[in-house]
């Protein structure tokens, strides 16, 4: 996932978006994925269910499977932010 988000980066001709943009891109993806499968005329209904119901979704070489907390991925990780606005500090 990450080589993946870095060529998209780089074919837009954008900055890297570094940690946080990765984090939005995996979000970007399961949401898109859950909307693919709520079908063609999705409603919140729709998506809630399709998310609620995605078990082993590939995002990448991460596994995301929701359970009745609605939460998709165990994995956290602690990113500092200092003062000055980078990762690190």
């Amino acid at each position: 996932m990450v080589r993946e988000y870095a060529a998209i980066m780089k074919a837009a001709n954008r900055p890297e978006g570094g940690y946080p943009g990765l984090e939005g891109y995996m979000a970007a993806r399961i949401m898109v994925e859950g909307l693919v499968r709520a079908g063609r005329e999705p409603t919140r209904e729709k998506l809630l269910y399709a998310l609620r119901n995605m078990k082993q979704y590939d995002a990448g070489g991460d596994f995301v499977t929701f359970n009745d907390r609605n939460v998709g991925r165990n994995f956290v990780e602690l990113t500092l932010v200092g003062r000055d606005g980078f990762l690190g500090g």
